[in-house]
């Protein structure tokens, strides 16, 4: 089986190539295609035929210079995506137009997509579990764009499914996210380079968190399973909802620091957000045998260590003298 794997230095992706490395499947050939500088390093691939290609795909002229040999591999996982700046549409609009210059190159292979939660919106229900067949009604620009792109990919006719993840967390995630930005704030704090003080918005909303490892071991499952059957979509969740709040309080105890907390109001009520949302893995489940086997307390220690790992590297870095 020919692999081809964009974003391939991303969060999720370097998850996937441990997760391929030490549990397989191993494919035949994978081709990683990243940013200039944004490739894996090598020991992540060690045991794994790796092709390393370095590529903006947002450049056509690039993208067809660099994909064509390539071209028509067995499976393609389009993980590539800017996510800082994620709520502009300029930015969408590039992980959109991404997608749009690697597909002339799928012809004939299947693809599996990483979208997100975000394309449903509101919920009608705050309890209800959402699935696969629930309207769609994003709320933000990131939103939209994951929609536009389960549009395009599926549109080709060629056996597409799109992963509708929940709110990924885990080790490695960048600091722009709730849960590792509040775990490496708390890290400087154990350590005298930041005040004892945490400064945050609302925390009242509720969300379905499922590790990174559990998703690229449904990417795993649904690779080994052959290129998809058909066009879906399936969710990527554990059923449970965590407020930010829980969130912060799980850190806090896994954290020597005891900061004063300032938690922001919460947004006016004519404000477009989404105050819970959970959703139904059944399909996935039944499909691939798939469940969520990372649990919530794990995950938060593993951003803890992680947090603390990155401190003590830029405190070696700076030599002690970066500190607030």
């Amino acid at each position: 089986m020919r692999v081809l794997l964009t974003g391939a230095g991303g969060f999720l992706a370097r998850h996937l190539l441990r997760h391929m490395a030490t549990r397989g499947p191993r494919p035949d050939r994978i081709v990683l295609l990243d940013l200039p500088g944004r490739l894996p390093d090598p020991e992540l691939t060690e045991g794994l035929s790796t092709v390393p290609v370095e590529v903006d795909l947002a450049d056509p002229s690039s993208a067809g210079r660099t994909i064509a040999p390539h071209a028509g591999p067995d499976i393609a996982i389009h993980l590539a995506a800017v996510l800082t700046g994620r709520n502009r549409p300029d930015i969408q609009a590039r992980n959109t137009r991404m997608l749009r210059n690697l597909l002339p190159y799928l012809e004939g292979a299947g693809l599996l997509l990483a979208s997100s939660s975000a394309v449903y919106g509101a919920p009608e229900s705050d309890d209800a579990l959402v699935d696969e067949t629930h309207p769609l009604s994003p709320l933000t620009a990131y939103g939209t764009g994951c929609m536009e792109r389960e549009e395009l990919a599926l549109s080709r006719r060629e056996p597409t499914t799109a992963l509708r993840i929940f709110n990924m967390i885990g080790p490695g995630q960048q600091g722009t996210m709730l849960a590792p930005s509040l775990a490496l704030r708390l890290a400087q704090i154990e350590t005298g380079r930041r005040e004892p003080l945490l400064r945050t918005g609302p925390l009242h909303t509720l969300r379905d968190y499922v590790d990174v490892r559990d998703v690229a071991a449904a990417l795993a499952l649904l690779l080994e399973s052959g290129p998809p059957p058909t066009l879906r979509t399936v969710n990527v969740a554990t059923g449970s909802l965590h407020s930010g709040r829980e969130i912060l309080q799980r850190l806090l105890e896994l954290s020597s620091a005891a900061p004063e907390v300032r938690e922001s109001g919460p947004p006016a009520p004519s404000s477009k957000t989404v105050r819970a949302i959970a959703g139904d893995s059944a399909l996935l489940r039944r499909e691939t045998g798939w469940r969520p086997l990372v649990p919530l307390r794990r995950s938060l220690e593993d951003l803890m260590d992680a947090a603390r790992r990155e401190v003590a590297e830029a405190e070696r870095r700076s030599g002690g003298s970066d500190r607030e």
